[in-house]
């Protein structure tokens, strides 16, 4: 009654109707415009994140061209490695990687008393992004092009890496290994990569001899165990174990438009929770691929993988064990896909089967 007499006496304000009416209309234009801005953000990550890729392989190509034509990443071995002052000496291929992980962040961060255990920690895949830092516009690191915009806690820690981001509050866990502590995780953390190598990349076993029958000499010597969590390397044969862990040349890989070099292991396309690997069905996430393009696929488009441990299975669809360590009761099988490839790196992820294009003996 109040409005409506002051309605009467000035011409001015609105009746209760009036009032839930532009209330009404203000909910329905904001239910309408929400998902539009949602998308329009999300098509902005997406297309940030393809960015990201098609800088890292420009970057990827050009270092192949000043190493004699060989994959980025970790090469320090036990018998070739630069020992630093400070730091104990390697016991092995896997700690001499670590100690160059440890050398590359002090060199491009200005951080000279950077370090971690050279123990418990397997960086070939997150970390062997480094030796690319000084092919681009700027030695900064960590690079931002190196961590998906979406990424939230990659990326939060990458803006101030010695701001003592905890990446085990926010989810994110050490390898598994007893010595590999959450202490040293969130030292390093801020240095990771969003994008991974598959890990033909880091053991190019996997490209070789696939189709004998000889299990001990082809099968993959990454291991992971089923919660996911703990990645190591194990000895299989001394004709394996002669092979190199990592930096194999560009040119066994077989199929460029056709082969995955970096994508995500944990998914923040199209995806909002977060935490979905990259093989659960449905997950969209952009990839990078050896001829330097970049797209975005799910797990629908790429090729099976195969099981490391079954490698000559050609007879049905190989997947690989996983557990999703975000969630326990989750101890389903999923195709390995790009992560392992049937053919290693001769073999291809998109666009084909590789039951058809793997090679017999190498």
């Amino acid at each position: 009654m109040e409005l409506m007499s002051r309605r009467g006496a000035g011409g001015q304000g609105f009746t209760l109707i009036e009032l839930l009416v532009v209330v009404a209309v203000i909910a329905l234009l904001i239910g309408v415009l929400l998902p539009t801005l949602g998308r329009a953000r999300q098509a902005a990550t997406d297309a940030g994140c393809l960015s990201n890729l098609r800088q890292i392989g420009v970057g990827a190509y050009t270092y192949s061209v000043d190493h004699e034509g060989r994959i980025h990443g970790l090469s320090w071995t036990l018998d070739n490695h630069t020992q630093l002052d400070d730091v104990p000496a390697p016991a092995s291929d896997l700690e001499a990687a670590v100690l160059q992980t440890i050398k590359l962040i002090r060199d491009f961060s200005n951080n000279d008393a950077f370090e971690v255990p050279l123990t418990g920690f397997f960086p070939y895949v997150r970390y062997g992004h480094l030796p690319l830092t000084p092919y681009f516009d700027d030695l900064l690191t960590p690079h931002p092009a190196f961590v998906c915009p979406a990424d939230t806690p990659l990326e939060t820690a990458r803006r101030d890496p010695n701001g003592g981001f905890d990446p085990v509050a926010a989810g994110i866990h050490p390898a598994g290994n007893t010595d590999d502590t959450a202490e040293s995780l969130r030292l390093r953390f801020a240095y990771s990569s969003s994008y991974y190598f598959p890990i033909a990349v880091v053991d190019t076993n996997q490209s070789f001899q696939i189709r004998t029958s000889k299990r001990s000499i082809h099968r993959s010597r990454w291991r992971q165990d089923r919660q996911f969590v703990n990645r190591t390397l194990r000895p299989i044969s001394r004709a394996a174990d002669a092979l190199p862990l990592e930096n194999p040349r560009l040119a066994i890989v077989a199929s460029p438009g056709q082969k995955i070099m970096k994508f995500h292991e944990t998914s923040y396309h199209r995806d909002r929770t977060s935490g979905r690997y990259y093989f659960l069905p449905g997950v969209m996430q952009p990839v990078l691929l050896f001829d330097g393009s970049a797209r975005a696929v799910t797990p629908e488009d790429m090729n099976p993988g195969w099981e490391p441990e079954r490698p000559a299975s050609y007879d049905r669809n190989t997947i690989n064990v996983m557990r999703n360590d975000r969630d326990p009761s989750d101890s389903n099988r999923y195709p390995g896909y790009c992560k392992w490839t049937r053919g290693g790196l001769r073999g291809i992820d998109l666009g084909g089967s590789e039951v058809e294009t793997a090679p017999r003996i190498y």
